[in-house]
């Protein structure tokens, strides 16, 4: 059959799926043209030789099998004026006597006088803290060298007063082990990717900087204090302008924690996640509802369209090409951030996390998380 014959049979509406199609192939491409190329060109600034203090905030919950050598890998830090300030959250394992334990005239222990829950941890936390930049992490990360504080801070200047950091997690050889890596990862491509294009609108509370000015200036977690999450997230969110923020993708500045190994726990820390989402400003929801839904859908039409279409090797063709585009977009970052490995399983990788974290999402709508630990 001819091209011409093919017309001719082929419907309206199966014309339309294709044209479809391939505009959900050029909405992909256009971000990443617009936000993942130029990420995969940036360059951290010089390190600064000007020291200013830095206080290291954890709020810590049932963290008795990691809080120890978490605290000890920071006390290593080289940099030379900083704090570690835990806050215990009404723990109930031994995390406060390991705490208590541990002696150093850099760590300050306290506990949670107020309602429990991290914000109220972290809040009591800024509330002491000596110095005007703050760095966050969580209590079972380890950073991943002995610059992880001087490489953070070296972001801060007269502009800057938010900084951004990468969360990795363990790597291992489960299914669920590589999913988790590879959400962090296109996580972090978008967070980074956004904020490197003067739209930031999140970043992760395991590896995240602020000024404690900017913290008070919004009235710190005040507007969003009933949400379970979002100590980060919307922190940023509200606090981030197009020119405030910076970002840290070197891997001796990375955090890296243990990944969950339960589908039960990573759905359920997913959910408490993306229920922060609904929080965000209208033209971030936007953004990322865009680019959310052309990835969902491009995958929904390419299987449909396999199955109906009789203009089968075009659309393979299309396909191939955008997920070729793809992996030479994605292949620098992935370097930099230590994903590489993941990328010859995108094929399977990213339409179950397209299609898990739809799921997911929208379990939010009707079932609330309500506990952060």
């Amino acid at each position: 059959m001819n091209l011409n014959a093919q017309f001719t049979t082929v419907s309206i509406a199966e014309l339309f799926l294709v044209a479809a199609f391939i505009v959900l192939c050029g909405i992909q491409v256009y971000y990443y043209l617009k936000y993942f190329y130029p990420l995969s060109k940036y360059n951290p600034p010089i390190t600064s030789t000007f020291t200013r203090g830095v206080s290291v905030i954890i709020a810590a919950k049932n963290e008795a099998a990691t809080i120890e050598a978490c605290i000890n890998q920071l006390l290593k830090q080289s940099y030379n004026d900083f704090e570690i300030i835990v806050v215990n959250d009404y723990s109930e394992d031994r995390t406060l006597s390991i705490l208590e334990g541990l002696k150093s005239s850099s760590l300050v222990v306290l506990n949670n006088e107020l309602l429990s829950g991290k914000k109220s941890a972290l809040s009591q936390g800024i509330e002491v803290a000596k110095h005007k930049l703050l760095l966050f992490t969580d209590a079972d990360c380890i950073p991943n060298s002995e610059k992880w504080i001087s490489n953070m801070a070296r972001h801060f200047s007269v502009e800057k007063d938010i900084v951004l950091g990468f969360g990795a997690f363990q790597k291992e050889g489960t299914l669920l082990n590589r999913l988790i890596r590879f959400e962090g990862f296109i996580g972090a491509l978008q967070y980074f990717g956004f904020a490197n294009a003067g739209k930031a609108y999140m970043g992760v509370g395991r590896n995240l900087a602020y000024r404690k000015s900017i913290f008070q200036s919004i009235g710190g977690f005040a507007e969003h204090q009933t949400i379970l999450s979002g100590d980060d997230d919307l922190l940023v969110n509200k606090a981030a302008t197009s020119v405030n923020i910076s970002i840290e993708m070197e891997e001796e500045s990375h955090t890296t924690t243990e990944a969950e190994h339960s589908w039960k726990r990573f759905i359920l820390q997913k959910r408490r996640q993306l229920s922060a989402g609904a929080h965000y400003k209208k033209k971030d929801k936007v953004r990322l509802a865009i680019f959310g839904a052309s990835s969902f859908l491009f995958y929904i039409l390419f299987v449909t369209l396999l199955v109906i279409s009789p203009f089968k090797l075009v659309i393979i063709g299309i396909f191939v090409m955008k997920q070729f585009l793809q992996y030479l977009f994605f292949k620098r970052i992935a370097v930099r951030l230590k994903a590489d490995d993941l990328l010859p399983f995108v094929f399977i990788l990213e339409p179950i996390y397209i299609f898990s974290l739809t799921v997911i999402g929208v379990s939010t709508w009707f079932w609330k998380v309500k506990q952060w630990k």
